[in-house]
């Protein structure tokens, strides 16, 4: 019995201890708040509740070119709103934020510029009761949630913003086709390595995917915003992409995207589409051409009286068969603890919850290896044979 006494208050002491812990932690955090504030809609579409549902299938529309719509979300003294999540349906174009006090006084006004952050942490002003959101274009937010004190939750998903000069992009047609084709990229020369990279998805209309995409490349070591052209998806025969995409203006828009961020390799799909997947084809025919057209001063005026003429150093193309670099996939990654490659692009893969059904897996040995690509345009020379170093030739590894 003595022995007993003696060990149940240490026990309860540890429990005491991690029960301490765990609320601290819990304190720490900011608790959601957003069932204790009102919502007030005003000529806007769609249910109240979709944008409180926890759910970003659905939105409300919060502005219509034919009527000013507002959104209002009031809460009282007791209530403590220190932040809002914004996750909106698509780019936000320019829209007022007005910030009230309880008594109705504005206590401040601001103008939100079109940005491409779809997901927002808004912090909330001194003495404001009242948050009001309108804009002269139809906008759809996809869940406005209220946030008290204390550090992001973990479902909040807000990436830094996207590098001013990188030193890689990966241009994927699909969000996952970055993990399933071009997988060994980002942990190797991103995270291992230290080179500044991103991703640019042609496609990412739909709101699921765009959070898929955003958790993608956050596991695979991309802590920033990748691109996003916003281009439709669909599945027509390879003859009728250059209709569903106008081409032009595709390599137009991928031709600016190289001039603003100035990567000096670039990374994308086979030219047959890997398994003959139509857009993945475009992507790579695109983006082929809009490496050479980027150099070219007289080509896109506008966006060359922005930001210059860009010479791309480097061009990679999945599966290429000539002039070929593999990046090994198995060996381990100090960046991530010692996992491989091929283990870091499964794990981001998987964060594409809505594919998980087809039958695609990455691979470093298949037929659509992640591990295999080939030199299709450079211009500061070949690559030696054997090195497989994608910035061979373009600096010293050192950013």
């Amino acid at each position: 019995m003595r022995r007993r006494m003696r060990v149940v208050p240490v026990a309860v002491a540890l429990l005491a201890v991690l029960c301490t812990g765990a609320a601290a932690r819990e304190e720490g955090t900011a608790r959601n708040v957003t069932g204790q504030c009102r919502f007030v809609f005003e000529n806007t579409g769609g249910k109240r509740e979709n944008i409180k549902d926890g759910r970003v299938k659905s939105h409300v529309t919060v502005a219509t070119r034919d009527a000013k719509s507002e959104l209002s979300v009031r809460w009282k003294d007791k209530t403590e709103v220190a932040a809002f999540y914004l996750q909106w349906e698509e780019e936000p174009s320019a829209c007022e934020r007005e910030w009230r006090a309880a008594d109705g006084t504005v206590v401040l006004r601001e103008t939100v510029p079109a940005h491409p952050e779809r997901n927002e942490w808004i912090p909330v002003p001194e003495g404001a009761r009242e948050l009001v959101l309108s804009a002269k274009e139809p906008m759809t937010i996809a869940e406005c949630g209220a946030y008290s004190a204390g550090e992001r939750p973990k479902g909040v998903n807000i990436p830094a913003p996207t590098p001013e000069k990188l030193d890689f992009l990966v241009v994927s047609t699909h969000p996952d086709d970055d993990q399933l084709f071009m997988g060994a990229v980002l942990p190797v020369y991103g995270a291992e390595r230290g080179y500044t990279g991103s991703v640019l998805f042609m496609t990412c209309r739909e709101r699921r995917r765009y959070e898929e995409a955003l958790n993608g490349v956050r596991v695979a070591g991309l802590e920033t915003l990748p691109l996003f052209l916003n281009k439709k998806d669909g599945g027509p025969e390879y003859k009728d992409v250059r209709k569903f995409w106008d081409f032009d203006e595709t390599v137009a828009q991928l031709a600016r995207c190289f001039r603003q961020y100035r990567p000096e390799v670039v990374v994308t799909h086979d030219l047959m589409g890997e398994y003959g997947q139509a857009l993945h084809r475009i992507t790579a025919e695109a983006v082929t051409e809009a490496v050479l057209r980027a150099a070219e001063p007289e080509f896109d005026p506008a966006s060359a009286g922005v930001f210059g003429a860009w010479q791309v150093k480097k061009l990679y193309l999945h599966l290429y068969p000539e002039n070929r670099l593999h990046i090994d996939m198995r060996a381990p990654l100090a960046a991530f603890g010692g996992r491989n490659a091929l283990e870091v692009a499964t794990a981001a893969y998987k964060e594409h919850k809505s594919q998980q059904y087809l039958w695609f897996t990455v691979s470093d040995r298949d037929a659509y290896s992640a591990a295999e690509y080939g030199l299709a345009f450079t211009a500061v020379g070949p690559d030696t044979p054997g090195v497989n170093d994608m910035f061979e030739h373009v600096g010293n590894g050192e950013n």
